[in-house]
């Protein structure tokens, strides 16, 4: 994980920093990265605050997983709900078995999340924050 923060993170907030406007900006600006289930010791360095966030915490303290995230899930899952139930009816005219099988493997699956996902985003409107 400290290759992740030394490698990915620093590096990405030393850009934003770069972008900003320097009358707004404090030598160096404060960051905050907010972890959600890691364990592990960073020290402050480069003026980077690292928060852990308690378990269970995450729809409270991360503002994305409100206005993104869950919009999201919810929109695959009820597609996902749906291809299910159709392919459920469908089985379940077709045969006398009461409890069909439905193809479930990830090469079945993967394909029609991906093309959810992009219907998602062609038809969701962006959030305004």
């Amino acid at each position: 994980m400290k290759d992740c923060i030394t490698k990915v993170i620093v590096p990405y907030i030393e850009k934003i920093r770069s972008q900003l406007p320097q009358r707004h900006v404090i030598s160096p600006q404060p960051a905050l990265v907010i972890f959600d289930v890691f364990k592990g010791q960073i020290p402050m360095e480069n003026n980077i605050h690292f928060v852990h966030e308690p378990p269970n915490c995450t729809d409270r303290l991360q503002p994305l997983d409100i206005l993104v995230n869950k919009p999201c899930k919810d929109f695959m899952r009820n597609k996902f709900i749906q291809w299910y139930s159709l392919n459920v009816c469908e089985a379940l005219e077709n045969t006398q078995n009461l409890s069909p099988i439905i193809d479930l493997r990830l090469s079945t699956v993967m394909p029609l999340g991906a093309q959810w996902l992009k219907l998602f985003t062609t038809t969701c409107k962006p959030i305004q924050i």
